[in-house]
């Protein structure tokens, strides 16, 4: 069976607020708290989906067991179902803004989801708003029944 490795960041990187400070993802994805990661490339991960939900594939969610590329890694979870959906996030004068499958959702619900705070939430997409004042990506959910309706 293949195996597509998706890494969850142990530490915030370099640049965010917390830098270097844990992001206990691993251990809110346990708990059910951590409902979802998101990722540019929807079509790469809409393709991986297919097999996954075909029983071709499984997810193995994994982090760093030190230093990223320089330690090794470590299982934390696998998938063997996975539902994606759109997203498109701006970033606008009076913040952001999300959009799920072309509907609006508070950027506050993506941010909880996601585990982290807004502020958290914001500083972790800064850099990609220093590009363009607009994000479009995918989000991976980590339980099939937990989507944006």
């Amino acid at each position: 069976m293949k195996t597509s490795v998706l890494m969850l960041s142990r530490l915030f990187p370099v640049g965010h607020r917390r830098a270097g400070k844990p992001t206990c993802f691993a251990d809110l994805l346990t708990s059910g708290r951590k409902v979802h990661t998101i990722r540019s490339n929807y079509e790469h991960w809409a393709s991986i989906a297919r097999e996954v939900n075909a029983g071709e594939r499984i997810i193995s969610l994994r982090q760093w067991s030190g230093e990223p590329y320089r330690s090794r890694q470590v299982e934390i979870g696998r998938l063997t179902e996975l539902t994606i959906q759109e997203v498109a996030m701006f970033n606008l004068m009076t913040g952001m803004e999300a959009f799920v499958n072309g509907k609006e959702v508070p950027v506050k619900h993506l941010a909880a989801n996601d585990g982290l705070d807004m502020a958290d939430f914001e500083s972790w997409f800064r850099p990609q708003f220093e590009k363009s004042n607009e994000f479009k990506g995918v989000i991976l959910f980590f339980d099939r029944n937990k989507t944006y309706k």
